[in-house]
């Protein structure tokens, strides 16, 4: 539900955090496939008027610049669908849209104005059906000020196609706010495409807020994507405003997208709040390496990995970075008295603590094997 009814407004804190997370990630998206990809899709959902009130660059014009950046360097078509329902807005962005002057043979935009997203989905989806032509790997930014419009439904059918993704601006406020009145019944079995919201609100002395984003997040897991992971967003008041979504089926995705979230909080908490003092430093505390080895060794130990297993573990099932376990968590282990781990394969001339090659083969060291190896037993 916007409160928001001008067709432009200020920019607050959190969304240009927001963009930030955008812009890095297609940054790194937009390369990567147009380096053996003939065509590539942005949608942007909710577009907006493109600019905010002081002149700051809106998600469109993100995307576009973006784009530009890369028109020269590879043989790939970019195109961007920009969904504006808001007629004023989408006026007002292609106003902003139009002072670009020159956007090569290899960049084009459409503004869909007067409909809603999932309307302007099954558009784009029945141009491609009717063309024969497959859906071009896509990257859909949905960003609504409410929950009405994004069914689980059009995030599965989106999906379903080959190498694309979804980066969603979960409303946690207003869908807290309103989620118990009985007029909304229907919207909120769309947008969890399942009735189990109601069981959530009928409890007791529970955290709503983790329950209702744990829900989200595994109706997504198991409807529509393989990778799923949030970055949450708190208002002036430190108070959850919304969750970012990010869903994939490609591990690469996912590392690009956890190396945008962690630059804009490098703790790992995978949050920004606007009540932060940024001279505090306090988005930059260190991340919590000791948990990260606990995770892995609750997951690997008395097992023999390579180091491939091990990284995709670390970008898959923890908030951690590819970056975060070789020389924090892996040299630890081996140099720990006695050693946690014992590389099974090392390369000739290995300097001990170092995990060059994906392939080498690590063994997990039970705590109570050194005991056992001792001659040390306890009797209970």
């Amino acid at each position: 539900m916007s409160s928001i009814t001008t067709p432009t407004w200020n920019i607050p804190p959190h969304t240009r955090v927001k963009h930030e997370i955008l812009e890095r990630y297609l940054s790194a998206w937009i390369p990567i496939l147009a380096r053996n990809q003939s065509n590539l899709l942005y949608i942007d959902g909710f577009a907006g008027p493109g600019r905010y009130s002081n002149g700051e660059d809106g998600s469109p014009i993100i995307a576009l610049h973006t784009a530009l950046k890369y028109r020269n360097k590879f043989e790939c078509n970019i195109r961007l669908l920009f969904v504006e329902k808001d007629e004023k807005r989408a006026e007002v962005l292609e106003q902003n849209l139009s002072q670009f002057s020159s956007f090569g043979r290899r960049i084009k935009y459409d503004v869909k104005s007067g409909i809603d997203f999932q309307s302007a989905w099954q558009d784009i989806a029945r141009e491609y059906r009717l063309n024969n032509q497959s859906l071009p790997p896509t990257f859909a930014f949905i960003d609504p000020f409410g929950w009405k419009d994004i069914p689980l439904s059009v995030l599965k059918q989106i999906m379903n196609n080959s190498r694309c993704e979804v980066f969603i601006t979960f409303m946690y406020e207003e869908i807290n706010r309103f989620i118990e009145l009985p007029n909304q019944e229907e919207n909120f079995d769309a947008l969890f495409g399942t009735s189990e919201w109601k069981q959530i609100i009928a409890r007791n002395n529970y955290d709503r807020k983790r329950a209702i984003v744990d829900l989200y997040r595994r109706q997504l897991q198991s409807e529509a994507a393989k990778y799923v992971f949030c970055f949450e967003m708190k208002n002036i008041n430190d108070t959850a405003k919304y969750f970012l979504f990010y869903a994939t089926n490609n591990l690469k995705g996912v590392q690009k997208m956890k190396e945008s979230m962690w630059q804009s909080d490098p703790s790992g908490r995978y949050r920004f709040s606007d009540a932060d003092d940024p001279s505090q430093g306090e988005l930059f505390d260190r991340p919590d390496y000791g948990r990260l080895r606990q995770l892995i060794l609750d997951k690997f130990v008395g097992s023999t990995v390579t180091i491939r297993e091990i990284e995709n573990f670390v970008l898959a099932e923890t908030p951690y970075r590819e970056t975060h376990y070789k020389r924090q968590v892996l040299r630890e282990l081996e140099n720990a008295d006695p050693p946690r781990i014992e590389v099974m394969n090392p390369l000739k001339g290995r300097n001990k603590g170092t995990f060059s090659s994906l392939e080498m083969k690590i063994r997990f060291i039970p705590k109570d094997h050194h005991c056992m190896d001792r001659g040390l037993f306890q009797i209970d």
